[in-house]
């Protein structure tokens, strides 16, 4: 029985956040199939506002699932409700959930959900099937549509919880946005309208990082190096990568204007290109020496197989032809099943390259080579990795099984399942059908390809060891949560050789060069280039034996230099038999470089590890590698070496604290090896770390129009300077702050300049960013719509803000310059931005003030004062509130500066964080900015969970505060949390601290 009908294409990749699972085309049910497939005729009700009650996403995704789900027995429709809600509760910050299961049976029966300040709980005790699941969500739909602030976006709703409940199944099944969609569409073809340039970013401008041969960018004299300033009408300035793709692709024959900056010219220069079809192969290919061949496979998408014939044939076509071949399918995330098959069938005469079986094997799909046009006698060695996944991993499966090639490298992704997309609007659902087997009916799922000679990648250097690679599940499929497990695979397969290679640890691999740049063998095609040369058997089994004598020359070899390198940092690495189970005592101590200082992040700390021999025979290649929540610790190894009886061997490592590293209660653990064998034996010690006090970033915006009519108002037609004033109104010094703004108006506003390096910041001291747009005579829109970062890149703060500055109408009165001084009359007075009354405030100046006079335009005058910092400010003042004068001296501290956007302050008084306590009160107050109509609330997360909510409402405290108080139950272990004070979607601010529960 066919698996799909011929029509459709199998999907199968690694990727669970990127858009490269899926079917070429995607099924078409027909209306008969139920109301579950029938299409989603309107995304908007009649007022133009999403109907998140109508569940139109969730209802046909509930039915693919109960329709085409591979392992109905996953289906738990109580957990999935659950995993729904608390997706949601995670977006959106007005909502928190409160789960209450079942003792006995720790089933979920009922949730509590609120959604701002109202509350209401919904019973889950008869969500027993897909239909109910889809009734309940329903209902809690409409809760959250009538309760949710306006300003919600309800369909980021619906698609957070349709993946919440996906995620239940399996990491790969999950509902893409139309964006996401739209770019796995362009990835899986191979081939767009375009220009035939890669970009990226060089020191925050938008870059040419490659040029294609024979594609429109190297016929029009393009280089990599070019910085793009301008894609037709639009300004590159703070354009993301994929919003600059987006301008560049276009269907074929359509045109393009790049302004282009190289180093040599004078100024930038526009460069015309036609777009055409740009066929992106996924196929490199080398000529190696000795008759050898190299080729890496980037991924499977549709022209793979006539690629891979191409490079053969190129690298055949040279003197004395190809006598062996090294394909590389490392970091090769998968793509097309019958890409994938047609690979394996280009070096394959007979036998099964790959079976695809669903609904517990009932269903079945066997696909075998063909003996057409076969490479059958070439020699091969297969690269693969931790990255090699899914169709990457068929090819490697079916060369291993049968028999055809030798697979060097690491264990592979190990992602056996198969999925499909189901196109809904223009969104789409990808959805795990189907499982698939390599010959033998051998499963790989969350196992993968075990290489014939297992590659341990080693690197010693001083103070930094890389003697035991991450655990295996620590990466893979096996370590994604929900990941699905298959009775049919094999973990007891082992390599036929194991080889430790050292490697430095920074060296790039030959397949992750970009094109044009040229190839240079790693050492893991070294490896192979070698192994080719001593095994040149186009024979598995036999191509291993003849590599016998090779494999150990070459372990010697690397075994002496390890022991070389080694014992250059004082490390003894001898080898040696151990007899008996080792016996130690051991002690940690991890404490700041500085004697009698606490741990600070930023700051050096120092380890110190003990171990004592207290057996009654030698250890030899004695290690430990850390497991800690401390980035600066996290997988970092300490060598032992050879510790006789009654011998004691102390080592000290110096880490460095991140000065990012949030306060943390840990209890890091040296994990032990003996003879690179793990072991029950580890040492470990409690640490708290304080962390630094931490900025907070304020913002005033003004305008300077002087090449516009100089009145400190946005016109059309005009350029003009936005002089953001950043204000640090934290606690903590800020060491590196950049800002930088983003156009979000459209082509209209041309952004020239958008980032700019402010340097440190003291608390409480302020100083100014400038940056330059054109606001274009053709905008129709009343505002200009802005984006604005500020971010401190030691400390890792950052914050944002959405700006939405006026568009004034022409006609106004043009500034003039004046000289002499204003006096302020009896009553202070608002400064403001410009000319105008609705412009942005800038300050008041105090009753008596005296400010020097610089312009007037109209009523208004533009007055200026000394700042904080002593460097001077502008502003503008109504006429009629003030006194004029030819001279006088302007008063010091005349001006109390008013900053337009400010942050809530959040105070927390912090709990020990290392505690053999059950419970922590975790208290404090966040203050407000007086004056906003902002929704404010308050929200603790512990991890993935929500589990304190205070809004503003619900709060009953005074407006510009929420106190709050919250008896945490802790743990065992860590208890990671964040504490954020939210003022609508532009302001927050948040304190993360661990605390350790022992």
């Amino acid at each position: 029985m066919l698996l799909l009908p011929r029509s459709q294409r199998l999907w199968i990749s690694i990727g669970c956040f990127a858009a490269a699972l899926a079917l070429t085309v995607a099924m078409d049910f027909g209306a008969d199939r139920g109301p579950f497939f029938q299409a989603a005729t309107a995304k908007t009700d009649r007022a133009g506002t999403y109907d998140l009650a109508k569940g139109r996403f969730l209802s046909r995704v509930i039915g693919h699932v109960r329709a085409h789900y591979v392992d109905p027995d996953r289906i738990a429709p109580r957990e999935m409700a659950v995993a729904a809600l608390v997706a949601i509760q995670r977006d959106v910050p007005e909502v928190m959930v409160t789960v209450e299961r079942d003792k006995k049976s720790k089933e979920p029966v009922s949730v509590d959900v609120v959604a701002d300040a109202a509350k209401k709980t919904f019973a889950l005790d008869r969500v027993g099937d897909l239909y109910e699941l889809n009734w309940k969500l329903l209902e809690i739909y409409e809760f959250l549509e009538k309760n949710l602030p306006a300003q919600a976006n309800l369909q980021d709703v619906e698609f957070s919880s349709v993946n919440g409940l996906l995620s239940t199944l399996d990491p790969h099944s999950l509902l893409l946005p139309p964006r996401i969609y739209r770019e796995m569409q362009l990835g899986q073809k191979g081939r767009f309208g375009g220009l035939g340039l890669s970009i990226g970013v060089d020191d925050g401008t938008l870059a040419v990082m490659s040029v294609m041969p024979e594609t429109p960018a190297a016929e029009s004299g393009v280089q990599a190096g070019d910085l793009i300033l301008q894609i037709d009408a639009e300004s590159t300035v703070s354009m993301t990568l994929s919003e600059a793709a987006n301008l560049l692709r276009g269907e074929p024959g359509t045109k393009v204007t790049l302004w282009l900056r190289r180093d040599g010219w004078d100024q930038a220069k526009p460069v015309e290109l036609t777009r055409r079809e740009i066929s992106v192969s996924s196929v490199d290919d080398e000529p190696l020496p000795d008759g050898l061949g190299y080729v890496h496979i980037r991924n499977f998408q549709e022209n793979t197989g006539e690629d891979l014939r191409a490079a053969l044939e190129r690298l055949q076509a040279r003197k004395g032809g190809l006598t062996g071949l090294v394909l590389d399918l490392r970091d090769n995330p998968g793509g097309l099943l019958d890409q994938a098959i047609a690979v394996s069938d280009t070096f394959i005469d007979h036998g099964t390259i790959v079976t695809t079986v669903r609904e517990g094997a009932r269903e079945r799909e066997e696909n075998h080579a063909t003996s057409a046009n076969t490479l059958s006698e070439l020699p091969i060695v297969v690269l693969i990795n931790r990255g090699s996944a899914s169709a990457s991993e068929i090819v490697a499966g079916a060369l291993k099984r049968n028999d055809r090639a030798v697979i060097l490298g690491e264990r592979s992704f190990g992602k056996g399942s198969v999925q499909v997309v189901y196109k809904i609007d223009e969104a789409a659902l990808k959805l795990t059908i189907a499982q698939y087997l390599t010959p033998g009916d051998l499963s790989i799922q969350s196992v993968g390809i075990i290489p014939d000679i297992d590659v341990i990648p080693i690197a010693v250097g001083a103070g930094d060891l890389d003697l035991h690679p991450a655990s295996a599940d620590d990466k893979g499929e096996a370590g994604l949560a929900s990941h699905l497990d298959n009775a049919r695979a094999r973990e007891d397969i082992r390599p036929a050789a194991q080889l430790r290679l050292l490697e430095s640890g920074d060296a790039e691999g030959s397949h992750h060069r970009r094109r044009g740049e040229p190839f240079v063998e790693d050492a893991r095609v070294k490896l192979a280039h070698e192994l080719l040369l001593a095994a040149p058997a186009p024979n598995r089994k036999q191509a291993l034996i003849q590599a016998t004598g090779f494999l150990a020359r070459r372990q010697a070899t690397e075994e002496a230099r390890l022991v070389a390198e080694l014992q250059k940092v004082g490390v003894d690495w001898r080898a040696g038999e151990a007899v008996g189970k080792p016996r130690v005592d051991t002690k940690l101590e991890i404490r700041a470089a500085a004697a009698g200082k606490p741990l600070v992040a930023g700051e050096a700390a120092e380890v110190v590890a003990s171990l004592t021999n207290t057996g009654k025979t030698p250890l030899f290649r004695v290690h430990g590698v850390f497991a800690s929540a401390i980035d600066a610790l996290a997988g970092k190894e300490i060598g032992f070496g050879y510790v006789e009886p009654g011998q004691t061997v102390t080592r000290t490592l110096s880490v460095q604290l991140a000065k990012s590293l949030p306060a943390i209660g840990d209890r890091p653990t040296l994990h032990l090896y003996v003879d690179d064998v793990p072991t029950d034996l580890a040492m470990s010690a409690f640490v708290a770390v304080d962390d630094l006090p931490r900025p907070l970033f304020s913002h005033s915006v003004r305008v300077v129009d002087a090449q516009g009519n100089g009145d400190g108002l946005i016109q059309r037609g005009e350029t003009v300077d936005l002089v953001v004033r950043v204000a640090n109104t934290g606690s903590g010094r800020a060491g590196q702050v950049v800002a930088s703004l983003k156009n979000e108006t459209g082509h209209d506003v041309f952004l020239t300049e958008g980032r700019e390096e402010i340097g440190p910041l003291a608390p409480g001291e302020a100083k100014s960013a400038t940056f330059r747009l054109k606001v274009r005579d053709t905008l129709k829109a009343r505002n200009v719509q802005l984006k604005l970062s500020i971010a401190d890149q030691e400390l890792k703060v950052w914050s944002q803000d959405d700006l939405s500055e006026r568009v004034y109408p022409d006609g106004f009165p043009a500034r003039v310059a004046k000289s002499g001084v204003v006096q302020v009359g009896e009553g202070a007075v608002l400064v403001r931005a410009g000319a105008h009354r609705d412009a942005p405030e800038l300050g008041e100046a105090a009753a008596g003030a005296v400010l020097t006079l610089r312009g007037a335009a109209g009523d208004w005058l533009e007055v200026e004062w000394p700042g904080p910092d002593k460097a001077p400010e502008r502003g503008w003042v109504p006429a009629d509130r003030v006194s004029q004068g030819d001279t006088g001296a302007a008063t010091p501290a005349s001006v109390a500066e008013v900053l337009q956007s400010r942050p809530p302050e959040l105070r927390v008084e912090r709990p020990e964080l290392v505690t053999g306590a059950k419970h922590v009160l975790i208290k404090g107050v966040a203050r407000y900015a007086s004056g906003s109509n902002a929704r404010r609330q308050l929200y603790i997360f512990r991890g993935g969970d929500k589990v304190f909510f205070l809004s503003e409402g619900a709060a009953g405290a005074a407006r510009d505060e929420l106190p709050f108080s919250f008896d945490l139950p802790l743990v065992d272990g860590e208890n990671a949390l964040d504490i954020v004070a939210r003022e609508d979607d532009a302001h927050q601010s948040s304190i993360r601290f661990t605390v350790f529960k022992k």
